[in-house]
């Protein structure tokens, strides 16, 4: 029975993951999710009480994947410009599995504050000795003048942002003007002209 039950809380919520990413907070109603599901909405209503309830387990297992991404670069002793290379790379092959995913994150973030709250818990919670270790780092490069003054928070957010711009830009975009049909920049040469336009920031 309890194997029936997991499977059961697994397919609402992989169903809830599907259709939040696509459509947002505002755009789903749990009988949507009863009807993609097919599960009646009482039974989704007995694991999950009400939309908010659904859609908070959806932003940490999403918040969750996204930061999984991240803790190999952080945990790993490397140098600056190195450990900067590696966090672009993962971010952006990450953003290109699943663009969704940090679409749904941004905008969920901007239409509910106090999703911040969720987010920063799960940081500390995987990746507290990591950024330490990065705020050190980026902290010891400014002493010694290997990089220009900024601060470690500042240098995480505009990796964040420059690497992010591809995908926001591309919903965007494509919604407003379609599919453009120029030859895409491949992975690597997205990585090389983002890695070379941060560094140029801080070098």
């Amino acid at each position: 029975m309890d194997n029936i039950n997991e499977k059961t809380e697994q397919i609402i919520l992989n169903t809830a993951i599907t259709l939040f990413t696509a459509k947002g907070y505002n755009g789903i109603t749990m009988q949507m999710i009863a009807d993609k599901s097919n599960i009646n909405k009482a039974l989704i209503h007995y694991y999950y009480r009400n939309k908010q309830s659904l859609f908070e387990k959806v932003f940490v297992e999403i918040g969750q994947d996204f930061i999984q991404m991240l803790v190999p670069v952080f945990e790993k002793e490397t140098l600056l410009t190195e450990k900067i290379n590696h966090l672009i790379r993962n971010i952006i092959i990450y953003g290109e599995k699943k663009p969704d995913f940090i679409y749904f994150l941004i905008t969920e973030l901007k239409r509910d504050n106090s999703l911040t709250i969720k987010l920063e818990a799960l940081l500390s919670a995987h990746l507290k000795k990591g950024l330490l270790n990065f705020y050190r780092l980026v902290n010891e490069s400014v002493e010694t003048r290997q990089i220009k003054q900024i601060h470690p928070r500042q240098l995480l957010e505009i990796i964040f942002t420059v690497c992010f711009t591809g995908v926001v830009n591309k919903y965007f975009f494509d919604g407003l003007l379609g599919t453009v049909k120029n030859k895409p920049l491949s992975t690597e040469e997205k990585i090389k002209q983002k890695t070379r336009q941060i560094l140029g920031m801080i070098l």
